[in-house]
C-alpha cells in the first residue's frame, strides 16, 4: 500500500505502515473539521516518539503543539498544561471570562484562587477550540505516564469533548492510562519477525545469520530500540546460555527500568532477586527471600507498576529485556 504522503521515515518506523496510515487519516479528518484522538500505548523503545515525530512532519498546514511528560516534574500541578497551551495563550482573551480566570489562575498567569479541575478542563477545551478557529490544531503528548495528573485530567477532559473542531489529539504512553480512557487505544507492539530482521540489518549489516536474527528476535520481541541497540552484537547473543541475563547498553537498560527507581528499597531488592533467578519460580523466590530476610510481598509494588506479573507459580517481567535491565542497573555488590 502507498505510504502516507510526506511522512518522514526513520529506522524505528520500519514495519509501522498501518499505524502511519491510521494517524494520517486522523489528521485528514481534523483538517476537514472532525475532531479525533488516539492513545498510543507501548513498551519503552517501541517507537512511539518516532511516530509522533513522523506525524508532526506531515502537519505543515496545522498548528502543532507538543508536550512531553517529565519524570522530575510529575508532581508539579499544571506544569505540563502550561507548556502545551503556551503557544495558544494569544487566544485566551477570546475565551469566556470565568474560564479565562480559571485557566489564568491555574497556570499562574494572574493571581487568583486555585480553581477546581472542572473549570480548568472547560477552559482548556475553550482555549483549544478558539485557537483552532485560525487553522487546524495537532496536539502531541509524549511520555504521558510522566505528565502531572492535573494537566493530564484537563487535557483528557478537553479531548473527550472535541467533536466538530479541527483538532487531532495523539497521546503516547507506556500503558493505556485510565485518565485518557476516552481516547481509542492503539497498542504499538513489537515488530514482526521480517520487519525486525530488516531493522537489525540496517544497523548490524547484511552479514547477520538467520540464527543470530532468530535469537535477537527472541530476546527483543521485535522492540525497535532494543533491536537497533543489540543488532551489532546479535551473533554473540546466539552464543549466550539459555536463560542468561543479557548484557545491555546503558541507554537501553535505562529505558526499561525508569519506573523501578521509585520503588522502595526492599521492592527493588526483590526485583533483582527475581531477575537473578532463571524463570522466576515463586517457590524458589520465597526460599531465597527468606534467606536474605526480604519480604516477598514487597514484589506486589512492582506488580502494581506493571513491571512484573505473579501468576501460575511464576514471576514474569513485562518484557524479557526488563529482567536484564533490572540486573544490569543494580550495583555490582547487590548483584
Amino acid at each position: 500500500m502507498p505510504e502516507p504522503a510526506g511522512v518522514l521515515r526513520g529506522p524505528q518506523l520500519v514495519g509501522r505502515d498501518a499505524e502511519l496510515r491510521s494517524l494520517a487519516r486522523l489528521l485528514a479528518n481534523a483538517r476537514t473539521g472532525t475532531s479525533g484522538g488516539v492513545f498510543l500505548a507501548g513498551d519503552p523503545g517501541a517507537g512511539k516518539t518516532a511516530l509522533l515525530d513522523a506525524v508532526a512532519t506531515t502537519a505543515a498546514s496545522m498548528s502543532v503543539v507538543r508536550v512531553r511528560g517529565v519524570e522530575s516534574e510529575a508532581d508539579i500541578p499544571f506544569g505540563g498544561l502550561l507548556e502545551l497551551l503556551r503557544p495558544m495563550l494569544g487566544a485566551l482573551d477570546r475565551t469566556p471570562a470565568p474560564q479565562r480566570a480559571a485557566l489564568s489562575a491555574a497556570l499562574a498567569i494572574r493571581a487568583g484562587r486555585m480553581p477546581d479541575r472542572f473549570a480548568v478542563g472547560a477552559a482548556t477545551l475553550s482555549l483549544i477550540a478558539t485557537h483552532a478557529e485560525a487553522r487546524p490544531v495537532l496536539i502531541l503528548v509524549d511520555d504521558a505516564q510522566w505528565l502531572d495528573s492535573a494537566s493530564a485530567a484537563a487535557l483528557a477532559f478537553a479531548a473527550r469533548r472535541l467533536v466538530a473542531d479541527p483538532v487531532a489529539v495523539i497521546v503516547a504512553g507506556r500503558t493505556t492510562d485510565a485518565v485518557f480512557a476516552g481516547l481509542p487505544a492503539v497498542e504499538i507492539a513489537g515488530l514482526d519477525r521480517d520487519s525486525a530482521a530488516a531493522l537489525a540489518r540496517s544497523r548490524g549489516g547484511d552479514g547477520l545469520t538467520a540464527a543470530a536474527l532468530d535469537e535477537l528476535y527472541a530476546v527483543t520481541l521485535g522492540n525497535p530500540l532494543a533491536t537497533l541497540e543489540l543488532a551489532a552484537g546479535a551473533e554473540e547473543l546466539a552464543l549466550q546460555p539459555a536463560g542468561a541475563v543479557i548484557p545491555l547498553p546503558e541507554r537501553l537498560a535505562a529505558a526499561f527500568v525508569s519506573t523501578v527507581e521509585h520503588l522502595p528499597h526492599e521492592a527493588r531488592e526483590m526485583l533483582l532477586l527475581a531477575a537473578a533467578i532463571d524463570r522466576g519460580e515463586v517457590a524458589t523466590l520465597h526460599r531465597a527471600a527468606a534467606l536474605l530476610d526480604l519480604d516477598f510481598g514487597s514484589l506486589s509494588l512492582a506488580e502494581a507498576q506493571g513491571i512484573v506479573t505473579v501468576a501460575g507459580g511464576m514471576v514474569d517481567f513485562f518484557h524479557p529485556l526488563a529482567r536484564s535491565a533490572v540486573y544490569a542497573q543494580a550495583a555490582p555488590a547487590d548483584r
